[in-house]
């Protein structure tokens, strides 16, 4: 099992693939949550976005992540 929260930029936050896997939802859904809750997440700290690659059968991919601090992180799971 991968860490739930992790630091990155010495601050510590979670992704959006790890909120997706943990509450069984789609990336796309969570990712699609952080964009339309955008200026409501930055209240609590600046979003980031990064383009990320993951293996798939078909090949590499690649997909939008979000790093979310531990405020914008519940926000995003009281409306999932």
């Amino acid at each position: 099992m991968s860490d739930l929260v992790f630091f990155h930029d010495n601050e510590p936050v979670t992704s959006t693939p790890i909120i997706a896997a943990e509450t069984r939802n789609d990336h796309a859904s969570v990712i699609k949550l952080v964009r339309n809750y955008a200026a409501d997440l930055e209240v609590f700290g600046p979003l980031e976005f990064k383009t990320s690659t993951f293996e798939t059968s078909g090949g590499v991919q690649r997909r939008e992540i979000a790093f979310l601090n531990a405020a914008q992180c519940a926000f995003v799971l009281a409306r999932i």
